[in-house]
């Protein structure tokens, strides 16, 4: 869920649906909601590949929002547009985040594709590569799931509320655990 405010009293949620999801920016797009300065938007949006679930597996398949027309939503999934009343072309309009929240999953793909980090690494022909992710928002830490030999082993990666440490805990399938802590 992402806020974005002035610290009104106003609080508006913009839901996730295909009324309000689009996969490209065009002025000619209606907006979806119309709110006053200082007001306050709640809303939840898909991953990047516009999955709206957890991964089912560690290739990374998770349900799929759509319909999608592939021409109009061959971007990243979109909310909006949001009218900002009073405001006029050529002016400047200020959005504050109040709130970013992470989801409880993630993925991380690489390979298969021309981009400049896939070119870096050299992986732009070979096929793509998924990491999954189990997120915990309260806690500030992300474990990676890793198949070794039919077994899952989680790798942990924590960040100090202050950024000032990295923690990165290594699960064997035996229970053994190593661990890293790396300070800036």
């Amino acid at each position: 869920m992402l806020w974005a405010s002035t610290s009104s009293d106003v609080l508006h949620e913009l839901p996730f649906e295909r009324r309000t999801v689009h996969g490209h920016f065009s002025r000619d797009l209606a907006p979806v909601l119309s709110i006053d300065p200082g007001d306050s938007v709640a809303f939840s949006t898909a991953d990047a590949g516009w999955g709206i679930g957890p991964p089912t597996d560690l290739d990374g398949t998770r349900e799929q929002f759509g319909p999608r027309d592939q021409e109009l939503d061959a971007g990243h999934a979109l909310l909006g547009p949001i009218e900002v009343r009073g405001a006029r072309a050529g002016g400047t309009l200020a959005v504050q985040v109040d709130e970013l929240r992470v989801g409880t999953w993630g993925l991380t793909n690489a390979g298969g594709w021309p981009a400049a980090l896939n070119e870096r690494l050299g992986v732009v022909g070979g096929e793509t590569h998924t990491l999954v992710w189990e997120l915990d928002a309260d806690a500030g830490t992300g474990r990676l799931l890793v198949p070794v030999g039919g077994y899952m082993i989680g790798k942990s990666v924590g960040v100090s509320a202050d950024d000032r440490w990295i923690t990165y805990t290594d699960t064997a399938t035996e229970g053994d655990v190593w661990i890293a802590t790396v300070k800036k």
